[in-house]
């Protein structure tokens, strides 16, 4: 075994970084559906999802501007739609159309 080797202490499995995440994480992700079922209050589920995805996908697109990106093609935007009116659009609309007789 080399001196190098001996001295360098094992890494913590659960480092403060690691925990600071993963609370991050669970408190994001736990709180998202208390906000869907608030938001339900004052807009329909199908508008709420769209401008909070249209509104994130805006700021992405000009911090990806900001940083020179080009601009996406035709195809790109193909994609993006397909995926967005899927995965959005299905799954994030219908479980905000869900909260709307579910409670959470």
């Amino acid at each position: 075994m080399t001196a190098l080797a001996s001295r360098a202490a094992p890494p913590s499995p659960l480092s403060g970084l690691l925990l600071v995440c993963l609370a991050a994480t669970w408190l994001v992700w736990g709180s998202t559906y208390l906000a869907i079922k608030f938001a339900l209050l004052s807009f329909p589920p199908f508008f709420q999802m769209g401008t909070r995805f249209v509104f994130a996908g805006a700021v992405l697109m000009a911090w990806m501007r900001w940083r020179g990106a080009a601009w996406p093609t035709r195809t790109q935007w193909r994609n993006a739609l397909l995926v967005g009116s899927l995965m959005l659009g299905g799954g994030m609309g219908g479980t905000a159309y869900a909260e709307v007789s579910v409670g959470s």
